[in-house]
């Protein structure tokens, strides 16, 4: 039972009962009879968690409401502050935070008047019993949304977002928003503006450290794993709250990385890199998006209507709310779009806009500008339907008090939300160098100088967007690396300097210090808001007197390592080059120092990879790793997906169980990766495609598929990744997402400049009059297959019909074999008219046991055959499953065509044509035919020359 009885209560029929009575002599009683019916509305359906029932009772809810009712759901408050609050002890217990917020007289009487939907920032069992009190006596009793910032974590902070997405495991922030659900919940919030999944390709723009990066598929595999994380199973569990996916579209895409700047954005990139990420978030059910604040291609993000209608709403399917921030209508001012604030107000409606934050009384600027220029009924029917929609899915018709515990203590800072921020920060920090193997280091009988403005620091261990209690919470550097060497015995501190400034014989006192040490470990960085313009990231470095500093230490010669907190990618070539090792360790939460201990001294081995391209210089900017291949772009220091253990790892060997894709088919490739070092270790192996010939320009490479791959000592592992078809389409000309056929590149490796590489072709199954569209490059192959469609390809004449069948018969031998004890290669030669026959000379066919041995020409077994014209079949029988080569060898200029086919298998033979030309006396231009042998497996390629 729904505890609003308002809300089920008639219409205040029954109140205009007497005067109704007075006017009988004048009404049939029929008619006072249909009267009293119609004044009296059909109580609303009964709350359900059955989403069948939610658009009837959402429907029947709206079309009870006034327009001032309506408007006021799109409104959201901002609490009043109670300053005498004691806020000496909000750091350390963050309950105590909830004392602060109080309703004012203006906002009880709009609570009654059902002119205010929910607040923004406010949190508290008792604020929110208030609160929902106030609201129930309204004439509807619509219960409220608490919404705030709960981006990283509320009491327990973790790993700030760009952070947590250098541990490349969505898992873990799955975890993470799951965590910080229970404890908003506990505090009685049901919304968080949470997670950002804007892709980030410029280091310049300042909310770097809240995107997911500058990659398309972590951004969106982090995106769901988040959406996961805070919406749960079921909005309406008490611990689920709604998440919000921000900011679109392509916020992060502003001229120079000015935070709010214009954007010229092709359809194009904005639908290949910035909107696949909402779109993910879409898919998973995100209950919320709010807009972005720069210009898009010459209008406002907050009123751009073809973005947030037509494609959101409308292309993309998104039924929840749209917020824009206080700025909306002031957006629509800056740009220069329109000088009425009641019309840019009204724009931001009208383009999508369903609920607005801030502080600003958005519901009386809509009321006063009704009163003028009457708002379209459908911008705010359709506003209300979607908000009152997701407070149908918290359960809050059910029960409005769901989220506000009595007791929410026990439920922050548990010992096990604790553990998790350990273990997520430990897993996202970055090994960047490591010269000598410095790191780890010693927990006993090392002297280490700890230097630096960031040691002893609590004020920066959180980044930007925290609960303002939470501020100066959380394990210093210094606490951690103390409680992990059980005391201070050993460790020499001295600041050195402040962030910014330096300090009088700041750096005298370091290089005293360094000088006594075995070790120096300089804590160093930035923080999330530094004035001037550092606040837009223009310099992308250290802080000068950071720099000196670091220069005077590691001028005495004493192994320095160089612990980094920032909040984005920073530009350090001479530190890249004098440091012994570097360490980024970001805006880690709570349980900063203890995991950044773990890391030095090696109780857990570093495991995290770069989400972002550090640059060596900031005029680098825009970098990042998928570029188009026009142009030279300069190499990044640090490259995306660079990261390094305290092992060492060989990537030996690449492996495709196909090298032509068909449409709606997977790829499995296998890449055999060696831990050669002397500990156990972390891989995070990467797999990269690249899209040689397309209808439109495509990156040098683009990622589709990673794995972490823990591997112990001197073992090897096999770490098999599936690519499907939907990684190889693209945005075409038409701007649809397609697939093309043609070759792709390959590399696997353990950043995105590195690795293996090999190729495979996709083909599409075609009409045999329809001409192939595309050319595809090649490599000299001479493979009869091959071959064959590298000529199809290259005239854009010939049909591919043939080729395809003959694929599919390759595939039908391969997948019907029948496993023999050992394998017979039955091979058979068939020489043209202007070979052997005429010269009269020989035929060899030989076979290496080996592959790769045919090069040195030492033949394990071997064939003499007959010169006539004609076709000669010989066989090798009992071979072991394995590698081999076949080369096909005579001593006259002549054609010669090889079948090849394996006892035990269909007797169709599978057919590659060898069209080499072979040369006289032993010294033949030749070219070896690759078998591989297995229990019911015939393989067959061609090596290049």
């Amino acid at each position: 039972m729904s505890p609003y009885p308002t809300i089920q209560r008639p219409h205040q029929g029954n109140a205009l009962l007497p005067l109704l009575m007075i006017a009988g002599i004048a009404v049939a009683a029929i008619g006072m009879g249909y009267l009293l019916k119609s004044l009296r509305a059909p109580p609303l359906p009964a709350w359900s968690s059955n989403s069948a029932q939610e658009t009837q009772f959402v429907d029947a809810l709206l079309s009870r409401m006034t327009l001032e009712e309506k408007i006021g759901q799109c409104n959201l408050a901002t609490p009043a502050i109670d300053l005498s609050a004691d806020r000496t002890a909000l750091g350390v217990d963050p309950s105590r935070a909830l004392d602060i917020f109080q309703l004012s007289a203006t906002q009880r009487e709009d609570l009654r008047r059902g002119h205010i939907g929910g607040f923004i920032g406010a949190a508290g069992g008792d604020f929110v019993r208030t609160a929902q009190a106030e609201v129930a006596q309204s004439r509807l009793g619509i219960p409220l949304l608490f919404g705030a910032e709960v981006l990283h974590g509320y009491a327990t902070i973790f790993p700030s977002p760009l952070a947590e997405v250098a541990s490349w495991s969505p898992t873990l922030a799955e975890r993470t928003a799951r965590a910080a659900a229970r404890e908003a919940t506990a505090v009685g919030i049901n919304w968080t503006l949470a997670p950002a999944v804007d892709v980030a390709r410029d280091a310049r723009w300042k909310r770097i450290g809240e995107s997911a990066g500058e990659d398309v598929l972590l951004a969106s595999q982090f995106t769901i794993a988040r959406v996961r994380g805070f919406q749960g199973e079921a909005l309406d569990s008490t611990d689920t709250i709604a998440a919000t996916a921000r900011h679109f579209i392509a916020d992060g895409a502003a001229e120079g990385g000015l935070d709010y700047a214009a954007t010229d954005l092709s359809e194009h990139t904005m639908r290949s890199v910035y909107l696949p990420p909402f779109q993910a978030a879409i898919n998973s059910g995100v209950a919320t998006i709010m807009t972005s604040f720069n210009d898009i291609n010459g209008m406002p993000g907050t009123a751009h209507k073809s973005y947030l209608i037509d494609l959101l709403k409308g292309e993309l399917g998104f039924s929840g709310f749209v917020i824009a921030r206080p700025q909306a209508g002031a957006k629509s001012l800056s740009h220069d779009t329109t000088i009425d604030p009641y019309e840019a107000i009204q724009r931001t409606y009208a383009a999508g806009v369903d609920i607005r934050l801030g502080t600003m009384p958005c519901g009386e600027q809509l009321r006063t500008w009704n009163q003028g220029k009457p708002l379209e009924k459908q911008y705010i029917d359709d506003a209300t339907r979607r908000i009152l929609s997701v407070k149908y899915q918290l359960g809050l018709f059910d029960n409005p008090l769901r989220y506000a515990k009595k007791q929410p203590k026990k439920e922050l800072l548990s010992t096990a939300a604790r553990q998790l921020a350990r273990t997520a920060g430990r897993e996202s920090i970055v090994l960047l160098k490591n010269e000598g193997g410095l790191l780890p280091l010693a927990k006993r009988g090392q002297r280490l100088a700890l230097i630096g403005p960031f040691i002893k620091d609590k004020q920066h261990l959180n980044g930007s967007w925290l609960p303002l209690h939470r501020r100066s919470a959380g394990v210093s550097l210094y606490e951690g690396l103390v409680a992990a060497r059980g005391g201070e015995n050993g460790l020499l501190y001295t600041q050195g300097s402040g962030i910014t400034t330096p300090l009088t014989d700041g750096i005298a006192a370091a290089v005293r210090e360094a000088r006594r040490a075995d070790v120096a470990v300089l804590a160093l960085g930035t923080v999330s808001k530094q004035p001037k313009d550092a606040a837009i990231r223009t310099r992308l470095r250290l802080p000068d007197a950071q720099l000196a500093l670091a220069r005077a230490v590691i001028a005495t010669g004493v192994p320095v390592v160089v612990l980094l907190r920032n909040s984005g990618p920073l530009a350090l070539p001479w530190l890249a080059e004098h440091a012994n090792a570097i360490v980024e360790t970001w805006f880690l939460g709570s349980e900063t120092g203890n995991a950044v201990a773990d890391i030095l001294f090696g109780d857990y081995a570093p495991s995290g990879r770069l989400p972002v391209s550090f640059p060596r210089y900031a005029e680098q900017e825009p970098l990042y790793y998928n570029h188009k291949n026009s142009g030279q772009p300069s190499a990044a220091l640090f490259p995306f997906g660079h990261g390094l253990s305290y092992t060492s790892f060989r990537y030996e060997a690449i492996e495709l169980d196909n090298w032509l894709v068909p449409p709606q088919e997977d790829l499995k490739v296998t890449v055999t990766v060696r831990n050669t070092g002397q500990r156990d270790g972390e891989t995070v192996a990467q797999l990269y495609l690249h899209d040689s010939v397309a209808s439109s320009t495509r990156p040098v490479r683009e990622l589709k598929a990673y794995q972490r791959q823990h591997i112990k000592a001197g073992e090897t592992a096999q770490i098999e990744f599936t690519v499907p078809e939907s990684a190889l389409r693209l945005v075409n000309n038409q701007q649809q997402w397609v697939s093309e056929p043609g070759r792709f590149d390959v590399f696997v490796g353990a950043n995105s400049v590195t690795g293996l590489q090999t190729h495979f072709h996709s083909i599409q199954q075609r009409d045999a009059t329809e001409a192939l569209p595309l050319r595809v490059g090649w490599d000299g192959a001479n493979n009869g297959l091959e071959r064959a469609l590298s000529q199809a390809t290259a005239t854009k004449q010939h049909d591919i019909s043939e080729l395809v069948a003959l694929y599919h018969q390759y595939r039908a031998v391969i997948q019907g074999a029948i496993p023999p004890s050992s394998v017979t290669l039955t091979v058979s030669i068939t020489t043209g008219s202007r070979s052997i026959a005429e010269g009269g000379g020989e035929l060899w066919l030989q076979l290496f046991a080996d592959h790769s041995a045919w090069e040195n020409g030492v033949a394990t077994a071997y064939r003499l055959l007959p010169p006539s014209e004609g076709t000669v079949v010989t066989t090798f029988p009992g071979l072991t499953p394995g590698d081999y080569a076949l080369q096909l060898f005579d001593d006259l200029n002549g054609d010669a065509k090889l079948n090849v086919d394996a006892l035990g298998l269909p007797t169709e033979p599978v057919t590659f044509s060898n069209s080499a030309k072979y040369t006289l006396h032993g010294a033949p231009d030749f070219q070896a035919v690759r078998v591989r042998l297995s229990p019911g497996t015939l393989s067959l390629s061609l090596p290049h020359p």
